[in-house]
């Protein structure tokens, strides 16, 4: 799980935790309200609404949590209901407020019942595109926070990858310092995909490649650096002593080499 992902869920139990402890004054005024376009809104109704959707907002991310894969809809399911949990309480506040300008323009009902049904109604539609817009926002907001997290993650698992790859190179490890390389490449096209919102099959090597260069982030020369790389991966694959240094430090060239290719086309 993501770290943002992570501080949602936490200020989530939090507010989670101020409603239930609300509880006890729910029961004496939960049955309280006001009339909206003839139905009764209570606010008991409001308070297990949000309830409802910021316990659904954490259930979606729980199986973010436990689903592999890069892209998840659970996530942006999680979001949805997440912002809906906080926007349920200023609805309540924003029709409520509607409601009592409905009551002060009363006397247009009995001189003109047809202006005041379209003031109404006016009333209800601004009411309705505020709400859609505020959620909305809420929600681009945080799926953008998802991605740049996710995005920021991969980064640093890409320089731990090749770190870790220059040091196993030094300690004659040739074989696994051309497998943290190749990890660090794949972290570095994972990345890339995400940021430009690529649609790509499978998360080998091969598959990313194509589309790094139909975007025009990885240079066409890079393709057949990125071929001898897989030979090489596979070649240590197959037989890890058949990797001498040579073919583990030209590895770690081409992947240097691509990882810079793809940083400096990536904003």
């Amino acid at each position: 799980m993501l770290d943002f992902n992570i501080n949602k869920v936490g200020f989530a139990l939090a507010l989670l935790g101020v409603f239930f402890a609300m509880y006890p004054i729910i029961q004496d005024v939960g049955d309280a309200g006001f009339y909206f376009t003839g139905a009764f809104l209570s606010i008991r109704l409001f308070y297990y609404l949000t309830l409802a959707s910021l316990g659904m907002g954490i259930y979606f991310y729980a199986i973010d949590f436990i689903s592999p894969g890069r892209f998840n809809y659970a996530r942006k399911f999680g979001n949805v209901f997440y912002a809906l949990g906080f926007v349920f309480p200023d609805l309540y506040v924003i029709l409520w407020v509607t409601s009592l300008v409905a009551g002060l323009m009363k006397f247009l009902e009995a001189h003109s019942p047809v202006l005041y049904l379209i003031a109404y109604m006016v009333g209800g539609f601004i009411d309705l595109v505020v709400i859609v817009l505020v959620i909305r926002y809420i929600i681009r907001r945080l799926n953008r926070s998802d991605t740049n997290s996710r995005i920021k993650k991969l980064s640093g698992e890409q320089f731990t990858h090749m770190n870790r790859a220059r040091g196993l190179l030094d300690w004659g490890y040739y074989a696994e310092a051309v497998a943290e390389s190749c990890e660090a490449v794949s972290s570095g096209f994972e990345a890339m995909v995400i940021e430009k919102g690529l649609k790509i099959e499978g998360a080998d090597l091969g598959d990313y490649a194509p589309a790094g260069v139909s975007a025009g982030i990885v240079p066409d020369s890079e393709l057949d650096k990125l071929e001898r790389l897989r030979a090489i991966k596979d070649a240590a694959a197959k037989d890890s002593d058949s990797i001498d240094e040579a073919a583990a430090r030209e590895a770690l060239d081409i992947s240097d080499g691509i990882l810079k290719a793809i940083s400096s086309n990536m904003c």
